[in-house]
């Protein structure tokens, strides 16, 4: 199954989203999930609409969405979009809030298959999600 991994990316380095990319891929591969990850084909023109495009085809043609949204004060415009995109398309969304006040909002709640604090409770949720819709 594939996995469409949302996080903040504007503003970050390298080595932290690389970081993240690699400790999260794991955990996917691990509960037998593949990773589809917008940055590691990102086309080399990133005018916005080119940009926008990719990601959401990538979204498109995923089984799930995972969004990492655990930088507390962050502005997630970029993965608030992709939610609702997914959920118009009916792909399920798992979200990691962290310790963040995030998953008491009620567009967050309502754009949601499931909010969880852990990445670990996210995955677990996407796999028993998978399961229930064989």
């Amino acid at each position: 199954m594939d996995v469409f991994f949302a996080r903040a990316v504007d503003f970050r380095n390298e080595d932290q989203l690389s970081g993240e990319r690699t400790s999260i891929e794991a955990k996917l591969r691990e509960a037998g999930l593949i990773m589809v990850d917008p940055l590691l084909s990102e086309p080399p023109n990133r005018d916005p609409i080119t940009l926008v495009q990719h990601d959401l085809k990538l979204l498109a043609s995923s089984s799930a969405m995972l969004a990492l949204m655990t930088i507390p004060n962050r502005n997630y415009i970029g993965v608030c979009c992709e939610l609702v995109y997914a959920n118009v398309l009916h792909i399920p969304t798992f979200v990691c809030v962290g310790e963040s006040d995030y998953a008491a909002r009620p567009f967050l709640q309502y754009h949601s298959t499931f909010i969880g604090r852990t990445v670990e409770e996210c995955i677990s949720r996407i796999c028993k999600h998978c399961d229930k819709n064989r």
